[in-house]
């Protein structure tokens, strides 16, 4: 058996935790507006991707041009995954103030849902995210991400039901 193999899920579930650990309960607020997004381990992760998926361009000088395509496919492969990082840690963020929730990222429009809008909350234990189901659509908050205590705790405040309101 391969050390490498027998080494890989116990490193994997390493990250997985410490990625979960970073992320703090509650929310910074500023000026009166609350964000909710990724800390610091999931955005550092998603630089070291970057930079490791980058880094087979250095074996682009060593093997024979036969070999750099095969490089190329390597870098290509690394690239999706890291892409989707990087959008999702530094692009996706969720901001509640007394107005309503806003919602960023780069997967769908931007849009600010009234708090008379937002139905309930419901949590995806498969999927570690909890859902607030509002009228505009999901709001989907990953349990990796920084302040979901604080929106649940507010949406709690505002009468919003549902079985996702308590942090699992």
């Amino acid at each position: 058996m391969d050390i490498g193999s027998f080494i890989t899920p116990f490193a994997v579930a390493i990250v997985i935790g410490w990625l979960l650990s970073s992320a703090r309960a509650t929310a910074p607020t500023i000026e009166g507006r609350t964000t909710v997004g990724y800390g610091w381990g999931f955005k550092g992760f998603a630089v070291f991707m970057g930079i490791a998926s980058l880094s087979p361009f250095v074996l682009m000088f060593m093997p024979s041009a036969d070999d750099r395509i095969w490089v190329l496919a390597l870098v290509a492969i690394m690239a999706i995954p890291t892409t989707y990082l990087l959008l999702e840690g530094f692009f996706v963020r969720v901001v509640f103030s007394d107005k309503g929730i806003e919602v960023y990222s780069p997967w769908r429009r931007n849009r600010t849902v009234a708090w008379s809008e937002v139905r309930k909350v419901r949590y995806s234990a498969v999927l570690s995210w909890h859902v607030v189901e509002t009228t505009q659509g999901p709001i989907r908050l990953h349990d990796m991400k920084s302040g979901v205590a604080s929106l649940l705790a507010e949406l709690q405040a505002r009468g919003v039901s549902g079985s996702g309101l308590s942090l699992r």
